[in-house]
């Protein structure tokens, strides 16, 4: 989350949103999720919407609250997070986009194919996300010496079984 470059404020009793006009990402304490898994699905989502940020994937963000567009994003934040979570191991609720299934029905209802460009797109907002996590490198771990490698001697050729037996009873 914190490679995104997008500030996070724990700043709300029981909501969490994207502003894009700030560029942040608001969320309850994390003290206030049941899990962790259920914190980190809530800001997952809420960065895939950071995602749409012109610095970032640029997708067309000014939308108001309940509007079509607004449904049409939260169906790609929806299903990127799916996406992500499903990639992270740590599941998705459903339960928590509950709000928004009526105005995405009526918006595939209208459009059937919005449903092929929500998935394009939230393939894309998960390639993102998933992304900032791979490339991250912990700043506190140190790198490691390079370590020559060294060329591997043939083993000496070994004797039958019979030979060395036969071998043995000359020694003797």
């Amino acid at each position: 989350m914190q490679a995104s470059g997008v500030e996070i404020r724990h700043d709300q009793a029981d909501r969490a949103f994207y502003r894009p006009a700030t560029d942040r990402i608001h969320l309850p304490p994390r003290s206030s999720f049941k899990t962790a898994d259920t914190f980190l699905a809530t800001a997952l989502h809420e960065l895939a919407h950071a995602s749409g940020h012109p610095s970032r994937l640029d997708r067309d963000l000014a939308h108001p609250f309940g509007s079509v567009g607004y449904a049409k994003e939260e169906l790609r934040a929806a299903i990127a997070s799916l996406m992500v979570g499903d990639q992270l191991g740590i599941g998705h609720d459903p339960g928590q986009h509950a709000a928004y299934v009526k105005s995405w029905v009526q918006v595939l209802k209208e459009d059937p194919k919005e449903i092929l460009r929500a998935s394009r797109d939230a393939d894309k907002i998960a390639g993102y996300v998933l992304a900032l996590e791979k490339d991250r490198v912990p700043s506190n771990i140190e790198k490691l010496p390079e370590v020559p490698r060294t060329q591997l001697q043939p083993a000496p050729a070994r004797r039958a079984p019979k030979a060395r037996a036969a071998a043995g009873r000359e020694r003797g």
